[in-house]
């Protein structure tokens, strides 16, 4: 006698939300992760937001009564992410509070730049961290090889490496600009 195959079940798909949408359909989302305060706790005021992975909407579907986004990068809770636009509106509210406030201001030009080099607007994003490294005391490899990056991705090979070579200089040992360093120097055909 052979043993019974072992069955398995398939779990139900959840339904599309036939007939509505809810905004989020081939558009572009911003995964958005809360800053909280030590030891993970709720903050009571709001936190400056920080930037996760830039996607493209594919469907929307409800489950259980909660909205998700399909991408290609997986499914997410509509309510962890941002529209493209409004967290720009979000980002452009706190750059301007800061600046009344009087404080720093490289982060906020930082996360701007990052949200432009992952939507493909190199050249903005390039600007972006060049106001941020214009905020500092001091330049920082980080911001020099994020700027580096995007002058190789919209073609500014010269510039990219000087950005490497300055960030290189600051921190001998910085494995991220080396290896955008070597992006650079392959673009250009210079393989020694």
């Amino acid at each position: 006698v052979k043993p019974a195959a072992p069955t398995t079940t398939t779990p139900a798909q959840p339904e599309l939300a036939t007939g509505k949408t809810h905004g989020f359909k081939d558009k572009l989302i911003i995964t958005r992760i809360d800053v909280t305060p030590a030891y993970g706790q709720a903050s009571e005021k709001p936190q400056p937001l920080a930037v996760g992975t830039v996607l493209l909407v594919r469907e929307e579907r409800i489950v259980d009564g909660e909205l998700y986004l399909q991408t290609m990068g997986g499914v997410l809770r509509a309510r962890d992410v941002l529209l493209f636009e409004k967290a720009m509106e979000i980002f452009s509210a706190e750059l301007q509070a800061a600046e009344a406030a009087k404080k720093p201001l490289g982060p906020y030009y930082y996360l701007r730049g990052i949200i432009f080099f992952k939507q493909g607007e190199f050249d903005r994003a390039v600007d972006e961290y060049t106001q941020c490294l214009a905020t500092l005391e001091k330049p920082s490899p980080l911001i020099l090889t994020a700027r580096a990056e995007a002058r190789i991705e919209a073609g500014n090979l010269a510039d990219a490496l000087q950005d490497c070579d300055d960030a290189l200089a600051i921190a001998p040992q910085y494995t991220p600009a080396q290896t955008a360093r070597g992006w650079a120097l392959y673009e250009q055909k210079k393989y020694d």
